[in-house]
């Protein structure tokens, strides 16, 4: 039981940096814009998807072989500028539109996770080892592996040749 409740723990603490990632590294550039509450809600999750795409880019290209230092770097300051904008963050709270959509989201999440829990086997029927190949293909280019290394079957990076 304190495995699954370390679990459960981890996973509480993961889904709240990505909401913090999110939004914080965009919300804090674009607070003093002069834009609609909701306009500010948009534009913040936008720039801090982006923002955190070019981190993690460039960590992965221009950064050490193990990055963990290096995203968590990306981590803290996400964290950072939602204390350094606490304020704003509050105010942008209490509007009414950006709280309607919010609580539309959420509604679509729990709905979107309650569909996909009456789903009683996901076995994808001839295509069951598709997920190994995307899984391999993900572990090439997170540890970096050489770049004639095989992908199950016999793929090697690129499946399919290049349109004609």
């Amino acid at each position: 039981m304190p495995g699954t409740a370390l679990l459960a723990l981890e996973l509480c603490a993961v889904l709240g940096l990505l909401t913090v990632c999110s939004f914080a590294p965009g919300f804090f550039f674009i607070r003093r814009f002069a834009w609609s509450p909701m306009e500010k809600l948009c534009g913040s999750v936008g720039l801090s998807l982006l923002l955190v795409y070019l981190a993690a880019w460039a960590v992965y290209c221009f950064g050490p072989r193990a990055p963990v230092v290096a995203y968590s770097l990306v981590a803290a300051l996400s964290v950072a500028a939602a204390i350094a904008a606490w304020r704003d963050i509050v105010r942008l709270r209490h509007s009414t539109p950006p709280s309607r959509a919010l609580a539309g989201f959420v509604f679509l999440l729990l709905w979107t996770f309650l569909l996909l829990a009456a789903i009683r086997v996901y076995s994808g029927a001839t295509w069951s080892t598709d997920w190994l190949e995307h899984f391999q293909r993900c572990l090439f280019f997170l540890r970096r592996f050489p770049p004639n290394t095989p992908i199950f079957p016999v793929y090697q990076l690129p499946p399919r040749p290049p349109p004609l």
